[in-house]
């Protein structure tokens, strides 16, 4: 490719690997144009750094490819710290790119000058200077890969402005083939399946690797095949619709009655993407008595973070899952999971529990509280809805399963809105 600056290649990289959008506040006029000129990307503007940081951590969230967002140098960098930190907590793929003050002038207390590179790597996977603008396709390529691929993340691009508006000759850009994937262990995964199957109370615990993974039909499908309860942290919320005959809602601060009941009571915590923080278990003493724990996790990093796992394995969820169910339907003959005597009396308990969760709280006696609040709101807006909400009262109750439910598998909202 001839002749383009560096701007114009890095939106020439976005294009290619299917960015629709870009959020921020302008930074750089040139790399606007860029954008600007460049067919099938949208720039959303908005009127705060900090606000397209997050637009792009929900972009993230909702679809699990890598969003982008941008701002202006120094102090407008640092507004976007809370965003780009909340995505790095979160494991979402986001790529912030900003300019930077001129090389020339890097050093002399130029306008606005900041470290911002530095500022940045705290809350990233790769935080990065382009230096030349022969390096636009590879930081690109290098970007998109480390966003997606392994335990995903944030990641902050900056490049000066006298680099920004350098002319280069470029070969073709070649997209980034993701996701990589990888199995687990065969004989961690014959480990997991013998503890499985001999487990009498076996729970499921989804976190957002799940999701990530995009590995909730497979995470579904081996709760029915054993007729298993599942269990979700806040960020695996979307692994299992919360209608689902096996869904008990959310651990940690955010369980409800029966909820702790199956946790308590489980012999086997099979555990898939979650890394097990504070409120999800209980400042860490919140675990099952006497269960045997299954971790799995792309990031070696997770394993035995908190808990020490009879069975740790390394893998990608989706592939991980579908290994433990060939494994189990190699040695099980598979029955109606609504048919087996633990899964009728869960049911059972569900379905007792919101008739007098509604009998409670739509009382005539009852105040207009949250929780009548958040369950009214389920019920009359149903499927294909997103609730956002505050920190406080209303953050927990729409937490609390089965006040609240999330009535569909994530990403199934790609099909029903403009991210699409």
């Amino acid at each position: 490719m001839a002749n383009l600056d560096s701007w114009e290649a890095m939106a020439h990289s976005l294009k290619e690997e299917g960015t629709k959008y870009v959020f921020g506040l302008l930074g750089d006029q040139d790399f606007y144009n860029a954008i600007y000129h460049t067919p099938g990307i949208e720039s959303i503007t908005v009127r705060h750094e900090t606000s397209g940081a997050f637009m792009a951590y929900t972009i993230g969230r909702l679809t699990g490819e890598p969003a982008v967002c941008h701002g202006t140098i120094g102090p407008g960098t640092a507004n976007m710290v809370p965003g780009i930190l909340e995505a790095y907590t979160g494991c979402l793929p986001v790529l912030a790119i900003n300019p930077g003050v001129p090389l020339r002038d890097q050093g002399k207390a130029a306008l606005q000058e900041a470290d911002q590179v530095g500022m940045m790597e705290p809350v990233t996977k790769w935080s990065v200077r382009v230096n030349s603008p022969d390096k636009i396709f590879w930081v690109m390529r290098r970007a998109f890969n480390l966003a997606v691929n392994g335990k995903p993340g944030p990641i902050f691009i900056e490049i000066p402005r006298d680099i920004g508006k350098q002319k280069v000759d470029l070969e073709e850009y070649r997209k980034v083939e993701r996701p990589i994937r990888f199995q687990g262990d065969p004989e961690r995964i014959s480990r997991a399946v013998d503890l499985l199957l001999k487990a009498e109370r076996p729970v499921l615990v989804a976190g957002s690797g799940v999701i990530s993974s995009k590995a909730m039909n497979e995470f579904i499908e081996l709760a029915e095949l054993l007729g298993i309860p599942c269990l979700t942290s806040p960020g695996g919320r979307g692994t299992i619709p919360e209608d689902h005959p096996l869904a008990m809602g959310l651990v940690g601060l955010y369980r409800t009655r029966l909820g702790k009941k199956v946790y308590k009571e489980t012999d086997l915590l099979l555990s898939i993407g979650t890394r097990w923080e504070t409120l999800q278990s209980g400042n860490w003493e919140d675990y099952p008595p006497g269960a045997k724990f299954i971790q799995v996790d792309i990031e070696p990093f997770e394993i035995y973070r908190n808990w020490v796992a009879d069975v740790p394995i390394v893998g990608d969820a989706k592939l991980v899952l579908t290994q433990i169910i060939t494994e189990v339907k190699r040695r099980i003959v598979q029955k109606d999971y609504k048919d087996m005597p633990r899964v009728k009396m869960l049911v059972q308990a569900m379905k007792e529990y919101e008739t007098e969760i509604d009998e409670l709280i739509f009382s005539e006696q009852t105040k207009v509280k949250g929780a009548k609040i958040v369950r009214s709101l389920n019920k009359v807006f149903g499927k294909n809805t997103i609730l956002v909400r505050e920190n406080g009262a209303a953050d927990l109750w729409s937490d609390y399963c089965p006040y609240y439910k999330v009535l569909e598998i994530m990403f199934q909202l790609q099909n029903k809105h403009v991210w699409a």
